[in-house]
């Protein structure tokens, strides 16, 4: 993976990558998976328990980025801690917006848990809800704007079996290794991430702009 490619598409994403990172900074790609290496075609935001999209860290120091696997989505299709909006009894699951938000270490045992929150600190996150439980999200769900609470950024499907958390109804979730190593580089500045959620399709075309694109990366 090319530094400097990536230090690019973050730049373009609002990252401060002059005179350098002043901390972690994670590009979380929807629609696209990394598994085993990124893959050459989109796919539709699907809630079920599956890292099908990827995440990119890029951190304050000359290491490369870091890509994994992990989910932006949620898994549910309804859920008792969702509100019901329309009213047909059964709770209505968020699926967070792209957008840049921050990520705080708030946890770190037994496993980590960050929060997430809008840069200013609201804990208010624009959204999109799955009123009709498909697991999709049409047009009509897409044009309605939700706000999520208290969204965190945890362990997933695949937790430990001691983890509170491995199912999602807004939170951001990724394996319990990868999470450990976000944790590390987040308590080496300040407890915290600079994050953003981007659309595969505009993230590519941020890749084709890029002057330092390579074959391996997406594109």
């Amino acid at each position: 993976m090319s530094t400097q490619h990536w230090g690019f598409i973050a730049g373009k994403l609002g990252a401060k990558v002059a005179p350098a990172l002043p901390r972690p900074f994670l590009i979380g790609i929807r629609g696209v998976s990394c598994a085993p290496s990124l893959a050459t075609e989109t796919h539709e935001v699907v809630a079920r328990p599956a890292y099908d999209d990827t995440f990119v860290l890029l951190v304050p120091s000359a290491l490369p980025p870091y890509v994994f696997a992990g989910a932006t989505h949620p898994y549910q299709r309804d859920s008792k801690l969702s509100p019901d909006v329309d009213g047909d009894g059964r709770g209505d699951v968020d699926c967070i917006m792209p957008g840049f938000f921050e990520l705080t270490l708030a946890l770190e045992k037994p496993y980590p848990v960050f929060t997430l929150t809008l840069p200013g600190g609201s804990s208010l996150i624009p959204a999109f809800r799955d009123t009709n439980h498909d697991g999709r999200y049409s047009a009509a769900e897409l044009s309605k704007m939700s706000f999520a609470t208290a969204v965190l950024f945890h362990t997933g499907f695949d937790a430990p079996a001691n983890s509170e958390h491995r199912s999602s109804i807004a939170c951001q979730t990724c394996n319990v290794i990868d999470l450990g190593l976000m944790a590390t580089h987040a308590r080496a500045h300040g407890r915290q991430i600079d994050y953003v959620v981007v659309n595969a399709e505009d993230a590519i075309k941020l890749a084709e702009q890029s002057p330092f694109r390579a074959s391996e990366d997406i594109a």
